[in-house]
């Protein structure tokens, strides 16, 4: 977080400190939204408070997915794949956000019981700010989506079962 006062501040103990209250509250207005900066203006005194990053655009990296992925890493809610063995299984290759749509407007990439080509985008996981589109690296049929849109996935996490 950046200060940047303009002018002296005139605070009520006249010591020419901005309260640390107000920094606070500003500072906690910054977390609870999505600003990247507040600029306030009040008489003699001009604060500025900055968030540490400055807001990014999202941007969409295609990543095609190995159900070769080590299974070295344990998930949350890790639901049991193990037992349809005769299912490919498409993981999450990073920590971050399930989206099966690229908007909330938009409808899912894929559903359930939909026949599916090898490269076809399954949903996205967003990592970072980055919205990393999922590729299928098989063909076949979709039996079973393991998340549920907006959950939060670990590496390595089973996001959909294909019947090849």
């Amino acid at each position: 977080m950046a200060l940047n006062k303009k002018t002296p501040p005139k605070a009520a103990d006249n010591s020419g400190e901005v309260p640390e209250k107000v920094i606070r509250k500003l500072s906690d207005l910054l977390k609870s939204t999505d600003l990247a900066e507040i600029e306030i203006s009040t008489g003699k005194m001009n604060i500025r408070v900055r968030a540490r990053e400055a807001a990014v655009a999202p941007m969409i990296v295609s990543a095609p997915v190995s159900a070769s992925v080590p299974s070295s890493s344990t998930s949350v809610s890790k639901p049991s794949v193990e037992a349809q063995s005769d299912l490919h299984i498409i993981r999450s290759p990073f920590v971050g956000t399930f989206y099966r749509s690229p908007s909330p407007t938009h409808p899912a990439f894929v559903e359930a019981n939909q026949t599916i080509s090898k490269g076809q985008t399954l949903c996205i996981v967003e990592a970072m700010k980055l919205m990393n589109e999922i590729e299928a690296d098989v063909s076949g049929l979709i039996e079973k989506v393991y998340v549920e849109n907006g959950t939060p996935v670990e590496f390595n996490s089973p996001l959909f079962g294909i019947r090849k």
